[in-house]
């Protein structure tokens, strides 16, 4: 299966504006037998934004994960519990372009 969503966003606070969109794409697989249900999906979202204030620029973002999971059928049709976890982790790259105090 896959999916895909594009959402945008914008806001802003006294001097600072901000505007962007963010994409994202899943594509996954899903395996059952008997009670049991499992499967592995992949996801990556890319953002990219302006901003502007005392500085502007852009920012951008990319996320991409990959999420096994399990799961059990119910006595209740069309109810899983899915049980999981995906370790992660997350770095800024870029240079800082924060104004001085």
């Amino acid at each position: 299966w896959s999916r895909g969503a594009r959402s945008s966003f914008a806001g802003g606070e006294e001097a600072l504006s901000l505007s962007g969109d963010v994409r994202t794409a899943m594509f996954g697989a899903d395996y059952a037998n008997g009670p049991l249900v499992t499967g592995l999906s992949l996801s990556n979202s890319r953002g990219l934004g302006d901003y502007a204030g005392i500085t502007g620029g852009q920012v951008a973002s990319a996320v991409t994960g990959l999420y096994p999971w399990l799961g059990v059928r119910t006595g209740l049709p069309g109810r899983l519990r899915p049980r999981g976890a995906q370790p992660g982790a997350s770095e800024p790259q870029g240079e800082d372009r924060r104004a001085p105090p």
